[in-house]
């Protein structure tokens, strides 16, 4: 059974044409949908044409090993594969046989390399360009024309050898001005140098597409041929082309055929992953540019390890730099090489005095963040801390509980107008509660004149029996004059039971106690004092200055650590895009780079894609596969709500099935016809059946296996408006 695909074409056909008879028979099916899309430049329906796009199977086999051999000559690469290995014993063998196949070859290689050295540098590279615009499917079929080259060139050489020979007693010209048959032997020689020029061109055309498909070349820039490439309001994604339906059928088409597709000379000697083929299905690559307005509905970057993911960033904060917008980097793994290029370029921009830098791993260096300094309300703080509780199915009561105490103790420390830290609360919940009631309900009888109950809790003395008699008192007769809501919260916290206190709190205080403790204290949420050495940063400052903000989080060290800082960093940006959104008039762009974002994201990061566009703020988020959202979340339906506020994507390989779904079930879908053929053999007396259909297959417009063949720092990509994109993305090096 063999199986093919052509594009949709809209000729009128029949909806099915059958014919049977004694030897065979023959089912064709078509269609005549008026909304059917046409893949590709011209409609392959037939055997013939499918021959046109991908060569004859039966042809190539015979030329796979000559072209394997004259494509080895060239590039230095040999077939590693069992097969070839086979197919060189074979030749091997030959050659014992028939030496003068063996001959022939290293006269045809000669041959082509004097030809090589004869044609400039230049002169290869007009011929090169010379069929630029030709259809690329051409170049998916064997190289017949590099075995025409080899052939005249071997006759060539035959008849210059001849025509020495002949020449023996004299002078070569000589000889050949009186001799008949050396002039004939000199005619040939010009007749077969000319044919091998003639095919020479499309020869050398050819070997350039097979080196492009299995030996392109990184793109490569440093900072200022970077800047060169950029236009005002835009990203530059690299070089690549917009992937329509001719590239899904010619795609489809060449994996039919794939042992054609994977030449024999590259097939296993190349050390690059991925297909690198994929790139070459359009001969026509151009730089890739996108609005910066798109980009306001955030942008979700996909990859494997190694992929590229990091690369990525580095192109794009670069040119959030180059353009002096403010920059966050949320590094969980602390990238030195991400940061690096960062301040690299922020030096060359004059603006190495904005660039800042917070990191646990170097704590001596590190400056400090202010991350609980900008709230709208008390119980945003609260559920801020909250938010370093673990995630689980029966969470809910603890965290209730938890978020009670939290916002109480909050509330408190407000009203007796302290820092709020995570050191205070830390020390509140644990063995301070009692000594932060007294302090409140002495500022409240001071502010109040309550004297009776002032001296009695000013006395040093005074034993618990006394302090719950006062507090009774204050319930029952100050209160409901007084109303304070914070001491009357507090005392009630007071009053629970310790013990049922202290289990409800335990899934809390641990991610609680490791930052506030030295030297995490000191660089989140630090006092004035313990700042006086270091810079204290408040996030505030990224809408008045076009700050760099470099956050590494050392997760390699501590994983939950790590995701401890980034939850609280993320839930400060939602407040302060709140804030932004309310009180600014003029927005200034905001980039957020998250790298390995399942590792921090929280619902505040949630509510930053929802909501953060208005605010200015641009989410360029990468992760490796869809369920480490869904493990940080511990939700799938807020995994979705959190993909569906991406309005860009850019898919590097990615190995994981769930996110290749995914990412192509987003794309539209196309429709391309599939011809296939059953051949039966029912008995021995020559009663064959053959049948051929042409069937119509919705599919994507990438499909899922592609997203897993993407060689390194190649990607897909679907930006706002439904454009695809397939392109490559540069590596920015520090050198000049």
């Amino acid at each position: 059974m063999f199986k093919f695909t052509s594009p949709l074409t809209n000729n009128n056909q029949e909806d099915s044409v059958a014919s049977q008879g004694s030897t065979g028979s023959t089912d064709t099916t078509a269609t005549n949908d008026p909304k059917a899309t046409t893949i590709g430049a011209r409609s392959y329906s037939t055997a013939q044409d499918k021959d046109s796009i991908l060569g004859d199977a039966t042809n190539a086999k015979k030329d796979a090993k000559s072209s394997a051999e004259s494509i080895s000559s060239k590039s230095g690469v040999g077939s590693k594969s069992k097969e070839n290995n086979n197919s060189g014993k074979d030749s091997a063998n030959k050659s014992k046989e028939f030496p003068a196949l063996t001959w022939y070859h290293k006269l045809a290689n000669l041959a082509v390399q004097s030809l090589e050295l004869i044609i400039t540098p230049a002169l290869q590279e007009k011929l090169r360009t010379r069929y630029a615009h030709e259809d690329v499917t051409i170049h998916w079929r064997p190289n017949y024309e590099l075995m025409q080259v080899k052939l005249w060139l071997c006759l060539a050489w035959g008849y210059l050898i001849l025509g020495v020979s002949l020449s023996i007693g004299g002078l070569f010209f000589a000889v050949l001005a009186n001799s008949g048959l050396s002039k004939s032997c000199l005619l040939l020689w010009l007749m077969s140098m000319l044919l091998a020029l003639i095919s020479y061109p499309q020869a050398l055309q050819n070997r350039y597409w097979l080196d492009l498909r299995y030996q392109r070349k990184l793109l490569i820039f440093n900072s200022q041929t970077l800047q060169s490439q950029l236009v005002p309001q835009k990203w530059w994604l690299g070089k690549g082309f917009y992937w329509d339906s001719k590239h899904t059928f010619r795609q489809q088409a060449i994996q039919q055929q794939f042992k054609m597709a994977q030449h024999p000379a590259y097939s296993q000697t190349t050390t690059k992953m991925g297909s690198s083929w994929l790139h070459t299905l359009d001969n026509g690559e151009q730089n890739i540019y996108l609005d910066c307005e798109h980009t306001n509905g955030h942008m979700l970057i996909v990859g494997t390890t190694g992929s590229g993911k990091t690369r990525a960033f580095d192109l794009l904060i670069q040119q959030a730099i180059m353009r002096q917008e403010s920059v966050i980097i949320i590094d969980p793994k602390g990238d030195h090489d991400l940061r690096e290029k960062a301040l690299a370029t922020a030096h060359k921009l004059g603006m190495a005095d904005r660039f800042l830098a917070f990191s646990p791993a170097f704590a001596q260096q590190s400056i400090a963040l202010d991350l609980l300094g900008n709230y709208a309300k008390t119980s945003d703080l609260a559920q801020r801390i909250i938010s370093l509780m673990p995630n689980s199915a029966n969470a809910g009561p603890f965290r209730a509980v938890s978020y009670k105490a939290v916002l109480t103790i909050i509330e408190a420390l407000q009203a007796l107008h302290k820092k709020i830290t995570l050191l205070r609360i830390y020390l509140c919940v644990t063995i301070g509660l009692k000594d932060l009631l007294v302090e409140l309900l002495i500022d409240v009888c001071q502010r109040h004149q309550l004297d009776d109950i002032l001296q009695v809790v000013s006395n040093p003395a005074m034993d618990t029996r006394a302090f719950n008699v006062v507090l009774r008192t204050y319930v029952k007769d100050y209160h409901p004059q007084i109303q304070e809501e914070a001491l009357l919260n507090l005392i009630e916290l007071y009053k629970h039971d310790s013990t049922h206190l202290t289990k409800m709190l335990a899934t809390l205080l641990p991610g609680l106690q490791v930052l506030a403790t030295p030297p995490m204290n000191e660089l989140i949420t630090p006092e004035l004092e313990q700042a006086h050495n270091r810079v204290l940063f408040n996030l505030q400052s990224l809408t008045t200055t076009n700050y760099i903000l470099y956050v590494g989080l050392d997760s390699l060290s501590d994983a939950t650590l790590s995701g401890n800082i980034g939850s609280l960093l993320l839930s400060d940006l939602a407040a302060l895009a709140g804030t932004i959104y309310n009180y600014k008039d003029i927005k200034k762009p905001l980039n957020i780079f998250v790298d390995e974002a399942g590792e921090v994201v929280n619902d505040a990061f949630i509510q930053i894609l929802n909501k953060g566009r208005g605010a200015g703020l641009r989410c360029f988020t990468a992760t490796q596969t869809i369920a480490d959202f869904n493990v940080r979340t511990g939700d799938r339906e807020k995994t979705r709500q959190m993909l569906g506020n991406f309005n860009n994507w850019l898919a590097l390989r990615t190995t994981d099935f769930e996110t290749q779904k995914y990412l192509a079930e987003s794309l539209r879908r196309t429709r391309i016809q599939v011809k296939q053929g059953n051949y039966a053999n029912k008995d021995a007396f020559t009663n064959n059946s053959f049948s051929e259909s042409l069937n119509v297959e919705n599919t994507p417009l990438v499909t899922p296996d592609i997203l897993a063949e993407l060689p390194n720092f190649e990607y897909i990509a679907r930006v706002a408006g439904g454009q695809i994109i397939k392109g490559r993305l540069p590596i920015v090096s520090l050198d000049e």
